[in-house]
């Protein structure tokens, strides 16, 4: 079981990240009520920020530098590492 780019999903629900953690659904909830797992509450559900069961989970923070010498969204970079979108 993979667990998801935080671009594309930003937000867990609770027995998701139970199961990526390998841990029961009440132990995660326990944990979420004694602050050992960032959450935030909307409404009266609670979900998981994906880049935080990332960490959790020692997989990072899924932020990677471009390879290339394009950006993420396609744009150029010069010698210094910088694009001409901002050009003064």
């Amino acid at each position: 079981m993979t667990i998801p780019d935080p671009e594309f999903i930003p937000l867990l629900k609770v027995p998701d990240v139970a199961a990526w953690l390998g841990i029961g659904r009440s132990a995660c909830y326990e944990a979420i009520h004694r602050g050992d797992i960032p959450h935030l509450r909307i409404g009266r559900r609670l979900y998981i920020p994906t880049a935080q069961v990332r960490i959790l989970a020692g997989l990072g923070d899924n932020h990677t530098e471009p390879t290339t010498d394009e950006t993420p969204h396609g744009q150029k970079l010069d010698e210094q590492g910088t694009s001409d979108d901002f050009a003064t």
